[in-house]
């Protein structure tokens, strides 16, 4: 969203109109976010519900944010981890974004959908037994499209250990292909 930023500024200086326009940005991609935490959705989405709740009962609490959607991602993550802690749960990676491809004929596409899925699968169970922070910067690099340095105020992590994580995570993934785990 190019005008988040002032959509949030917006917010913080009293307009509680544009508090909808937040949420429905940001609630999909926490839910997403959420999921590389914990597979339990509800406790996913109790979370974003109290984050966004006590932004609104709240909003002088935000005079020190500088960086909002850093802040929203950072947040979520926290009280997610909180929750598990307390609840003893583990975390797991949920969903990966499918692009479908055109193809000429209808069996040729029949073929390429069967091995897309099948390469979809393997790559889930890839992504799935990374460590955890591995599977943290994957997902916010390739599936939200974030760069590294937005990802590094996110986790709270230097530019380079992000770069590192990403690059040890696809060096794993690709390791595992040329031996031929597909």
């Amino acid at each position: 969203m190019e005008d988040l930023t002032s959509i949030f500024e917006t917010f913080r200086s009293g307009d509680r109109k544009v508090f909808s326009v937040l949420y429905r940005y940001f609630y999909p991609k926490l839910r997403e976010y959420g999921a590389i935490y914990c597979s339990d959705t509800m406790l996913v989405e109790n979370c974003i519900q109290d984050f966004f709740e006590k932004m609104l009962k709240h909003p002088e609490r935000l005079d020190h944010v500088i960086n909002f959607d850093a802040y929203v991602y950072r947040s979520i993550k926290h009280r997610l981890l909180t929750d598990l802690n307390k609840e003893k749960r583990r975390a797991v990676i949920r969903k990966i974004v499918e692009i479908p491809k055109v193809t000429d004929s209808v069996e040729h596409q029949l073929m390429q959908q069967e091995a897309d899925e099948l390469q979809i699968q393997w790559l889930r169970k890839q992504i799935e037994i990374l460590p955890l922070r591995q599977k943290e910067v994957v997902f916010l690099r390739f599936y939200e499209g974030f760069n590294y340095e937005k990802i590094s105020k996110i986790t709270e992590l230097s530019n380079q250990v992000v770069r590192n994580y990403v690059a040890r995570a696809l060096a794993r993934i690709r390791s595992k292909k040329r031996l031929g785990e597909v």
